[in-house]
């Protein structure tokens, strides 16, 4: 494993981790399926911070790993070979999950107003309310897209493309909120930019992690966290490069530990199980009087915990098709 896939891994799992956390706290900010007892405007605030880069740093690592196997590695060759490889690895698992594993805890804990039957039409079938699934549908979509354009980001220049892109997500807004089109489009630039930093990956880095450029960073984070929800793409870029900073002073030995490897290699069935569990222990636990922090905290681990021991057991069956495997 060279040292650009070493580092792409442990982005993966810290953000994995984060993905997790961000949804318990969620339930903190008002906006979650279930009220908790107590507030808390400290688990609301990370929330809110977490949610302003942890998905298009997600996509941002896929961009740099598709990178990795395109031009270091020269896989994906062959069109639709991997078009149907990424519908099996992504599509297979947001159905099964969608419709054997979201719906039912949606209605059944009343989550939603709908019956199962509407549910898995609008939600899953339209990706109106798939929940954290839209990223499977979302990835799909713009592992199309790049398919279809890989000849032209690899011979175009970089960032002018990038730029192209960018412009492109401004007018995201006007398109339409079903199949999860507007997300697709949204999501793309912190794809390709991830492709970007795998390009131009040591001139990229050896700039990020300079001390007083990731201070910057860091201001330049805080300063966009104060901007209106629905402007937070600069935050997200901010937090895409504190990150590609960061990692390069983490001592990739780590990746050499047995935990981190069984960590890493859950990471997508983590993703997949892990927010219904968050729901159910919030529906039990939540309307008791525990510290906010005690509970969040709690939840976050068992949700994690249990995520990963039931993707064991799905890859232990016959069933791992549904995971992506």
């Amino acid at each position: 494993m060279n040292r650009a896939s070493a580092q792409y891994d442990i982005i993966k799992v810290v953000t994995t981790f984060l993905v997790v956390a961000a949804h318990a706290a969620r339930m903190y900010t008002g906006e979650g399926v279930v009220q908790p007892y107590n507030s808390s405007a400290f688990l609301s605030s990370l929330c809110n911070i977490i949610y302003d880069f942890h998905m298009p740093l997600y996509i941002c690592v896929s961009g740099m790993v598709y990178g990795l196997c395109v031009d270091d590695y020269k896989k994906y060759g062959n069109t639709l070979e991997f078009i149907k490889n990424k519908f099996l690895r992504l599509l297979i698992p947001y159905w099964f999950f969608g419709i054997i594993y979201v719906a039912p805890v949606m209605v059944l804990f009343r989550f939603t107003e709908s019956s199962y039957l509407e549910y898995c039409i609008s939600g899953i079938l339209l990706v109106r309310d798939s929940r954290h699934l839209w990223y499977l549908v979302v990835l799909f979509g713009i592992f199309c897209i790049c398919a279809l354009i890989k000849k032209q980001m690899q011979k175009w220049n970089s960032f002018i493309m990038f730029a192209v892109l960018l412009i492109i997500l401004a007018v995201t807004w006007k398109l339409p909120n079903v199949f999860q089109i507007k997300k697709i489009i949204y999501y793309l630039p912190f794809f390709y930019l991830g492709y970007i930093i795998n390009r131009n990956y040591e001139k990229i880095t050896g700039i990020l992690k300079r001390p007083i450029v990731m201070i910057l960073l860091a201001a330049a984070f805080v300063l966009s966290h104060l901007l209106p929800a629905g402007e937070k793409a600069a935050a997200s870029l901010c937090g895409i490069g504190i990150a590609a900073g960061a990692v390069q002073y983490v001592d990739l030995r780590i990746c050499s530990l047995n935990i981190f490897k069984k960590i890493n290699k859950n990471g997508f069935g983590i993703y997949l199980l892990h927010p219904m569990i968050i729901y159910v222990l919030f529906y039990y636990l939540g309307k008791y009087d525990i510290n906010p922090v005690l509970l969040c905290g709690g939840i976050i681990l068992v949700s994690y915990a249990v995520s990963y021991v039931l993707t064991n057991i799905i890859r232990k069956t016959r069933l791992k098709a549904v995971i992506g495997e």
